[in-house]
């Protein structure tokens, strides 16, 4: 079993994948639903990178925030992480 102090310090390491949506807007197609991820460090209780209109399908994107909480992606290979998956 871990001690609270152990627990506290995976905690605080921790990066946490989520995708949030919104309407866009781009002249050839009009009005869209877009999805970003975005990585929450628990340790700065802070988004500390987001990667902007990833895709438009709600399924891939949740496909994607799965992959990469389980292999635990740092934030500073997001960019090429969701490139690679959506390829």
């Amino acid at each position: 079993m871990q001690t609270q102090e152990e627990i506290d310090a995976i905690l605080n390491d921790t990066i946490w994948y989520v995708a949030s949506s919104s309407i866009k807007h781009a002249p050839e197609i009009g009005a869209y639903v877009s999805y970003d991820v975005a990585a929450f460090s628990c340790s700065k209780h802070d988004i500390v990178t987001v990667v902007w209109d990833v895709t438009t399908d709600r399924k891939a994107v949740v496909r994607i925030i799965d992959k990469l909480n389980k292999h635990r992606v740092p934030p500073e290979h997001l960019y090429k992480a969701i490139r690679d998956m959506i390829r």
